[in-house]
């Protein structure tokens, strides 16, 4: 049984600040957010329009650091996101 929803779950979010409380649907929505973003990010950067670049070099225990910048080909709450990949995988 449905006993709340959102149309605009996204519009929510605007002018909050890191103090700012967050209600139940907040939270399930930023948790499916999150899950599906780090399940279907290896196949998104797979897509046109999806950019690494890779920092200056950086090595810290055997880790090197990548940074992809996203398209608009999903909504996302920023388009540059920073990932560590181990030299080791």
């Amino acid at each position: 049984m449905l006993e709340e929803s959102r149309d605009d779950p996204r519009s929510a979010y605007r002018g909050q600040s890191l103090e700012s409380p967050w209600d139940d649907l907040h939270v399930a929505y930023f948790a499916s957010y999150a899950l599906w973003s780090y399940l279907t990010i290896p196949f998104l950067y797979t897509y046109p329009g999806f950019v690494c670049e890779e920092l200056a070099p950086w090595k810290e225990n055997g880790e090197a650091e990548k940074k992809p910048a996203g398209a608009d080909i999903c909504a996302a709450f920023s388009t540059i996101r920073s990932m560590i990949f181990l030299a080791s995988a």
